[in-house]
């Protein structure tokens, strides 16, 4: 693993963090697309990583632990606005059926 790699990982990451903290989900995607990629590589060659490597792969699972959180805490808004709107149809049907 170069340290080219190492640095392009933090910075998608880095990137993905930055677009969960502001909610842009779909920018998230394609990032996580590239990251993979690189990711892929970096583990199908056999070699013994230095700590320095180990240390930014830590970064990284750090990183991507607070996109999970960030991910899930959308989702159940996501879910409870959902849940509204079934709530207010229901809501309307039940109010015009009984005009």
């Amino acid at each position: 693993m170069t340290a080219a790699t190492t640095e392009q990982l933090l910075e998608l990451t880095g990137n993905m963090l930055e677009h969960a903290r502001a909610g842009e989900w779909a920018a998230i995607t394609e990032l996580d697309c590239q990251r993979r990629s690189l990711l892929e590589g970096l583990f199908s060659e056999p070699n013994d990583m230095p700590d320095s490597v180990r240390t930014e792969l830590e970064r990284l699972q750090a990183m991507d632990r607070e996109i999970m959180t960030l991910a899930a805490g959308a989702r159940e808004r996501l879910q409870s606005d959902l849940n509204g709107l079934h709530t207010g149809r229901k809501m309307q049907r039940a109010y015009a059926s009984n005009r």
